[in-house]
């Protein structure tokens, strides 16, 4: 899960609501009681990490992942391992599936941050790359593109993104490649 400051990562949002898919209503209500996190409450670093444990905890093969909502807002969503997730009716020309980005940050497996450029540091150069990504049937990146942001932020982004690993997605009970825009966001400390 990759915890970020600023407009797009969790850290320093609301929690706006908090959404379990692919749980009956007794485990959903027995895991919303574990959370440390609430709708209301404002996530640290530390609250984030403590419901990533409490979600582990209660079973490891959910997967969890924080939604932006708004520049203030937050989702967190709980996505159980037999949740039909929201997919379009037809697969791309490719025989992909292409999948919206809330999707795939809740199928985020392991995401070793970016090393922030130092140039873009001294610059004071933050901000958002948006790259087009292509995920195997295995749930490793196989192909990346970039869509947009600034050049000194692009090199790092896509270096971090190489090593991104997602839970495989299955249509119709059999691995599918995946097409989806990610967002890999860059954030300068609060100083």
């Amino acid at each position: 899960m990759v915890l970020s400051r600023g407009p797009s990562g969790p850290i320093g949002k609301r929690i706006d609501e908090i959404e379990i898919l692919g749980l009956p209503v007794e485990p959903r209500n027995e895991l919303l009681a574990r959370l440390p996190l609430h709708p209301g409450d404002v996530v640290s670093e530390e609250s984030a990490e403590a419901a990533g444990r409490a979600v582990r905890e209660f079973d490891e093969h959910l997967n969890l992942g924080f939604v932006s909502v708004s520049s203030s807002q937050t989702r967190l969503q709980i996505v159980g391992p037999d949740y039909d997730r929201p997919l379009p009716a037809q697969p791309t020309q490719s025989g992909r599936v292409r999948v919206s980005s809330d999707v795939m940050q809740a199928l985020l497996k392991s995401a070793p941050p970016p090393v922030y450029p130092a140039l873009a540091q001294q610059a004071v150069i933050q901000g958002v790359v948006k790259l087009k990504a292509l995920i195997g049937k295995d749930g490793a990146v196989q192909n990346l593109g970039m869509l947009s942001g600034h050049p000194l932020l692009v090199p790092a982004a896509l270096a971090a993104m190489k090593l991104w690993a997602y839970e495989p997605l299955a249509v119709n009970g059999a691995p599918a490649e995946v097409e989806s825009e990610i967002d890999v966001n860059f954030t300068l400390p609060l100083r």
